[in-house]
């Protein structure tokens, strides 16, 4: 085995020691490099190090780094190459709002991946471009906490409270979702009550389907 295969191996090592990964960022190979990016092992200040490598692949690497620290991340989610922004708008990993900061990325292509890697999370942003929960994950949340037979907390359910409230928070098809769920199996359970009470009150049902007074 060369010494450069020797040298890749021991940087992707849990186990090897941080003296010898900071010896590495400096390797003249940027395979050995990216490697160490790559090792959730690497202490946070080699990292930031390699945050500012020359070659956009090692940088990649410290973005899809799930022990690289937020500030590290915030610096590259500004990264002038548009393949590190786009990698990270990719990464379901992400902190929430990196991937909003993204969403509203120069370059289209991030711009729109950062959106749709936040719909599948589970997120949305409204109108006022500030990232909300979708329906679907409030419901999904809800159902999680019931399987536990947990109760909604005072603060979560006033939180959840706002957020069903907040004029266009739901579009048409979201409120049918929440609805559905209230009407399904979900009306008996205690940890329910914060949405009860606003179904009965008429308060889910768009617009045009509200009961003149």
């Amino acid at each position: 085995m060369n010494t450069i295969s020797k040298l890749y191996l021991q940087a992707g090592r849990s186990s090897t020691s941080a003296k010898t990964l900071a010896t590495l960022t400096n390797a003249a190979c940027e395979k050995i490099r990216t490697r160490v990016a790559e090792n959730r092992s690497t202490p946070p200040h080699l990292l930031q190090f390699l945050s500012k490598d020359e070659s956009s692949d090692v940088r990649i690497a410290v973005a899809s780094n799930s022990a690289t620290p937020a500030i590290v991340l915030w610096s590259l989610a500004s990264d002038y190459n548009p393949d590190v922004r786009l990698s990270m708008a990719e990464n379901h990993n992400l902190p929430a709002a990196i991937l909003t900061w993204l969403s509203g990325d120069e370059n289209p292509y991030v711009a729109i991946r950062a959106e749709k890697t936040l719909a599948t999370n589970g997120y949305k942003i409204n109108d006022k471009g500030e990232i909300v929960m979708s329906a679907t994950k409030i419901e999904r949340t809800l159902r999680r906490m019931l399987s536990r037979k947990e109760r909604l907390s005072k603060a979560d359910a006033k939180r959840l409270r706002d957020l069903i409230l907040e004029d266009g928070y739901f579009s048409r098809s979201e409120r049918k979702v929440v609805r559905n769920a209230i009407e399904n199996d979900l009306l008996d359970d205690p940890a329910f009550e914060v949405f009860l009470d606003l179904y009965l009150n008429d308060q889910l049902r768009p617009k045009d389907e509200r009961t003149i007074a």
